[in-house]
């Protein structure tokens, strides 16, 4: 997906509405991020809005090779449904 720097929020902020494009390209360029949303596909597209309803910071821990690996960096973790 090609797109231009001033299309990037800078984030995603609780109350607001984004397209689901907007949503996709927040999720490429930024790290340690996790988009919750409740029918579980974003399309590519301008048409469909979604409002972030809730945003939290966690440790999301994982299982990677048999091991348990606790990260040292928190998850800001985005919950959105669709408007």
């Amino acid at each position: 997906m090609s797109f231009y720097e001033d299309e990037i929020p800078k984030d995603l902020e609780v109350g607001e509405e984004y397209t689901s494009r907007q949503i996709q390209i927040f999720l490429q360029v930024k790290r340690n991020i996790i988009v919750l949303e409740d029918s579980g596909f974003l399309p590519d597209s301008d048409e469909f809005k979604y409002k972030v309803t809730n945003k939290s910071s966690k440790y999301v821990h994982r299982n990677d090779n048999n091991s348990y690996i606790i990260p040292s960096i928190e998850t800001v973790i985005y919950e959105v449904t669709r408007s």
